[in-house]
């Protein structure tokens, strides 16, 4: 009996066990159901707001486009252009957009394009090849008692880019301007006068002869102005350079100029300042130019017999009327020029007439 008893107890235990365990299982299915839904829920959700996402950043990216286009047209065409106001979603609505957008902004910058192309047309200068022709502007004209005929020659240039102006010789050394030679000749000389002109687009070339001609003044006798023959001078070999040389001593402000060892002529000079000093050493003439002007120094001198470089025997200075500037010539004696040697004007026009080119020249202090 008592067995019987405690047998449905167990039985009852394990009904009830089994109950739970059946309930249990269905709790716990219905859950996992339940949250599966609800996780699908949430990912569905999220996918939508992604894609909405997606569609608003495309439709504020089209509305940056369509500012900025805006701007560019409204500077290409000069015409007010607004910005779009609505956020583009359709691909067909921004295709068109984009489309009518980008057919005004090509409009405009081809405008723009037209514009600049003929502005460049307009301002591009047109390249010529040179030419040249030569005229006889001054001379025949005479120098150092008609010793000396002269001619200015002027070369008249055309060409685009400027073409460089080159002549064979020029005894001014560009004193009247880089298209005006003068040319210097000596009895019964005659030159022909070359001058080339070049640039990018080509060269030309044309010549003129220039010739001697007697002047009234000319003086073919050894006879001095009284008329009576000046034996001193006649005994001096003046063709033979080798025969003279010339101190110049600038402390002592003074031009020696001796024949074979013998003193024949002092000249008081004006040697260069302390600020632009005269060169000392041993030169040799080597040129001489009857007058220049002076641009820099706003004066001219006559008599110009070179030595070496920038640095020459000249007269006095005069100014651009002509007249002798009386404050510089009443300082021979003393330094007062650019680095040259001045001279009064007889000095400086002996000087240059009478010794010949090739004479050794010592400065010194």
């Amino acid at each position: 009996m008592n067995f019987m008893k405690n047998k449905l107890k167990i039985l009852n235990v394990l009904i009830i066990l089994t109950i739970l365990v059946i309930s249990l299982s269905l709790i716990i299915s219905a859950c996992s159901s339940g949250l599966i839904q609800s996780n699908n829920k949430q990912s569905s959700n999220e996918n939508i707001g992604s894609v909405e996402n997606s569609n608003q950043g495309n439709s504020g990216g089209n509305n940056a486009v369509s500012d900025s286009e805006s701007s560019v047209v409204q500077e290409s065409s000069g015409e007010s252009v607004g910005g779009s106001n609505n956020s583009v979603v359709d691909n067909g609505n921004k295709s068109i957009e984009s489309t009518a957008t980008e057919s005004t902004t090509t409009k405009g910058t081809g405008i723009e394009s037209m514009s600049t192309e003929n502005s460049q047309q307009n301002n591009e200068e047109v390249l010529e090849k040179p030419s040249v022709k030569l005229s006889i502007i001054q001379g025949p004209e005479y120098a150092q008692d008609g010793v000396i005929c002269y001619y200015r020659v002027k070369a008249e240039v055309t060409g685009n880019p400027a073409p460089r102006i080159i002549f064979s010789k020029d005894d001014s050394n560009g004193t009247w301007g880089s298209n005006i030679a003068q040319i210097n000749l000596t009895q019964n000389e005659a030159y022909n006068l070359v001058c080339d002109v070049k640039n990018s687009e080509g060269s030309s070339t044309s010549s003129i002869i220039l010739n001697w001609v007697a002047g009234d003044n000319i003086n073919t006798s050894n006879e001095t102005n009284s008329g009576q023959s000046n034996q001193k001078e006649a005994s001096i070999d003046y063709s033979n350079p080798g025969n003279f040389r010339i101190d110049v001593n600038l402390t002592a402000q003074l031009v020696s100029v001796y024949y074979n060892d013998n003193l024949i002529k002092s000249l008081k000079c004006s040697g260069g300042t302390a600020e632009n000093p005269t060169i000392t050493g041993t030169f040799t003439t080597n040129q001489k130019i009857y007058y220049s002007w002076v641009a820099r120094f706003n004066e001219g001198a006559y008599y110009w017999v070179r030595f070496y470089g920038s640095y020459l025997f000249h007269s006095v200075p005069f100014d651009k009327n002509g007249n002798i500037i009386a404050e510089e010539a009443n300082k021979i004696g003393t330094p007062a020029s650019h680095g040259c040697v001045r001279m009064a004007l007889e000095d400086a026009k002996w000087f240059y007439e009478t010794l010949p080119l090739g004479v050794k020249v010592t400065i010194y202090y």
